[in-house]
């Protein structure tokens, strides 16, 4: 076997492999190889950040980690579909590892465990807690490493600091794996591979300044609560003052605007929602007071006319800045574009 096989060939294969489950963008590919080599070089410095790949079924992000497990070493990977053996209440699965790959991660463990994922990712220590066993603290090198083919596994806000989302490109013909998976047996080809990791410069390499690929930036826009976007609708271009004409007040001196709570969340659940396909959205009093208290949106008793009513109070200005952080101007705006040819 070893006489088979070119070791520049393998190399060559892996960074096309490589660049297959980047989508083959540039900036993506760069990093995704510096990033290795950094696994390489420096397994004693936690990167901080995640990689999440979305991609179809066999694409080959399996078959990825199979290269990096034959050259690490298995004992070193923790790979499974079920999260809670990694963030879970007996963790000692992961313990002493370099790389933690989650398999088709659906939304529901992505947004369940959101916390614990992005502890997981920066900890400095886990306390291991092995069932039946006293638990302990170990220093943590772990990287994670997440496959996906779900819409919006993970939510990724406004201010994050810890994903990088790559969109692989379609999957290949069969002798394309089969090439792969051959030369994988070549011990001379790994270490090649190895060693063109070890040899790569990363002096100026730093893991948490990732590309915003698109495939980032898409699973962040369709994190973006409705809600936003239905007050940036609003308060935008004014369109408040012709849907609840007669139905709001101004503050004289402040400018602040009052808007009856009950009338704001009958225009977003009756009117909003359905007419931008998003009926099934779920959304109650109490999910609605949490959302628009994050951008300065508060509910407060007033007495207006002579009755006493709840109203949520809004500073227009300010509200639209909060938005446009949030990267909800970006969104609405690129919808806009779609409506022109």
């Amino acid at each position: 076997i070893e006489d088979k096989f070119k070791p520049e060939e393998a190399l060559n294969s892996f960074k096309d492999h490589v660049n297959l489950l980047v989508g083959k963008e540039q900036d993506a590919y760069n990093y995704l190889i510096n990033y290795i080599a950094h696994l390489f070089q420096k397994p004693d410095q936690r990167p901080d950040v995640a990689l999440l790949f979305k991609s179809e079924q066999g694409v080959g992000k399996d078959t990825f980690i199979d290269i990096l497990s034959s050259i690490l070493g298995d004992e070193y990977l923790f790979r499974t579909a079920d999260i809670e053996k990694v963030l879970g209440q007996f963790n000692d699965k992961v313990a002493n590892k370099l790389i933690i790959q989650l398999n088709e991660l659906a939304g529901v463990d992505g947004f369940g465990y959101k916390e614990k994922l992005k502890n997981i990712i920066t900890a400095e220590k886990i306390n291991m807690n092995p069932k039946g066993k006293t638990p302990f603290d170990l220093k943590s090198f772990i990287r994670i490493i997440i496959f996906t083919n779900n819409f919006t596994p993970i939510d990724i806000p406004h201010d994050d600091r810890r994903y990088i989302v790559f969109k692989s490109s379609p999957k290949r013909e069969k002798s394309y794996y089969n090439n792969i998976r051959d030369w994988m047996k070549c011990k001379n080809c790994l270490k090649h591979i190895y060693n063109y990791f070890m040899n790569i410069d990363i002096s100026n390499f730093t893991p948490d300044e990732r590309p915003l690929t698109d495939a980032y930036k898409e699973i962040q826009s369709n994190n973006i609560s409705p809600v936003y976007s239905f007050l940036y609708d609003l308060f935008r271009d004014d369109e408040y003052k012709n849907i609840f004409e007669g139905e709001f007040h101004t503050h004289k001196k402040t400018g602040k605007i009052l808007i009856q709570s009950s009338i704001l969340y009958r225009q977003l659940k009756h009117e909003y929602l359905p007419d931008n396909g998003q009926g099934a959205y779920k959304i109650d009093f109490k999910k609605l007071k949490v959302i628009l208290s994050a951008v300065n949106i508060n509910k407060e008793a007033k007495k207006i006319q002579g009755s006493v009513k709840d109203y949520y109070v809004i500073n227009k200005k300010e509200l639209l800045e909060e938005l446009k952080k949030r990267g909800v101007e970006d969104v609405i705006e690129e919808i806009d574009d779609d409506e022109y040819e």
